[in-house]
């Protein structure tokens, strides 16, 4: 798939990214230290290998069991000049009662008619659930340009949407989507759009990170680069204006080209944020998340942010090991006092007949959980 200039990096060669995160940190009654060292679990990954590639995870707590959502797409009939191409991504849903093994059906989870700002796809989900209130979904739809809305070519912006939901299946858009508008100068760090949202509900305040796409330096004639931007909303409809709170670290550093796929939880102290780090060593010319590695960061306030000393904290696998071309799409959180790192995988077998890859969710554990 061909990605038009300053189109964020979301469907992409390899198919979709991801974002999102988790429930806070002290739910389970202890917080637990941060770790320095993280194992991909030997059940990763844990969805199957059938041709549809899954990424986007967010995963949810309910009195059920635990609910998985996902974006996932899958591969049209190549063509000459698109080997790749694939066809719009949706958002999937799956179920588990231990968060463990997962029954995948891609039920296709209905966000009612399509309109322009998400007329193209919708992806990268993320879920506050609430026992009485039920499921907000907060997720990135891909639509026209504003500026010619009657074609997707040379600007097909990703915008942020937001919905709601009782049963976490049929959901009913804000009638205001979406829920931004993106920037109109070139140095405005979401000029060429917005996507990945993170949402975190905090004391009644609901947070919202997102990744935005602008030319590097504000400089036009550059290529693209993703930084992470901040708003917060008293009722989920109205927001402060975004400000960017997170961007590349300094030339040299594993992540000094972009960050993207923010994914936040907070443990009564301090917000934890995994996200995806995109430098120069990367092998692919383009801006791809999915060729990136997994970096963490914490903050006091969710604004001012200060890198871990151990990142990045996740990184493709070596030879033939799942997953050997990149990580991405984090989603962090806690589960029985415990960090788990959902993610998206790509990999590739060296097959002439999928020369795409494959896209799978997996998790990552610490290598040592120590309770505070």
């Amino acid at each position: 798939m061909k990605r038009p200039e300053l189109a964020l990096v979301l469907i992409s060669a390899l198919g979709c990214g991801g974002g999102g995160s988790g429930r806070d940190a002290g739910a389970d009654g202890g917080v637990p230290a941060l770790p320095d060292a993280w194992s991909v679990s030997q059940d990763s990954p844990l969805t199957p290998n059938d041709g549809v590639f899954r990424g986007d995870p967010w995963v949810v707590e309910t009195a059920a069991g635990f609910r998985l959502f996902y974006g996932f797409t899958s591969l049209t009939e190549a063509t000459d000049d698109d080997a790749c191409a694939v066809v719009a991504q949706q958002i999937g849903t799956a179920s588990s009662p231990m968060s463990e093994s997962w029954t995948i059906d891609d039920t296709v989870v209905d966000i009612a008619t399509l309109t322009e700002f998400d007329a193209f796809g919708r992806e990268t989900p993320s879920v506050l659930f609430d026992a009485t209130t039920g499921f907000e979904l907060f997720y990135a739809g891909q639509g026209r340009d504003p500026a010619d809305p009657d074609l997707c070519e040379g600007l097909c912006f990703f915008r942020i949407g937001r919905a709601s939901s009782e049963d976490g299946l049929s959901f009913t858009k804000n009638p205001d989507d979406p829920i931004f508008a993106l920037g109109d100068l070139p140095t405005d760090f979401d000029v060429g759009g917005a996507s990945d949202p993170s949402a975190l509900i905090v004391d009644g305040v609901r947070h919202l990170w997102f990744h935005g796409a602008r030319p590097e330096d504000g400089n036009p004639d550059n290529s693209e680069e993703l930084a992470i931007g901040h708003a917060t909303s008293s009722d989920g409809v109205t927001w402060s204006t975004p400000e960017i709170v997170f961007m590349h670290d300094a030339p040299g550093t594993w992540d000094d080209e972009s960050v993207a796929t923010p994914s936040v939880i907070h443990d009564g102290d301090r917000f934890v944020m995994a996200y995806v780090g995109i430098g120069d060593r990367n092998e692919e010319d383009e801006l791809q998340t999915e060729t990136g590695a997994i970096g963490i960061a914490t903050s006091p306030d969710g604004v001012s942010w200060t890198r871990q000393s151990e990142n990045p904290v996740l990184e493709k696998a070596a030879g033939s090991t799942w997953p050997n071309v990149g990580v991405f799409g984090p989603h962090l959180m806690v589960i029985d006092r415990e960090y788990r790192l959902y993610f998206a995988g790509s990999h590739s077998d060296g097959s002439p007949s999928r020369p795409c890859g494959t896209i799978r969710i997996g998790v990552a554990l610490p290598a040592q959980s120590v309770l505070l």
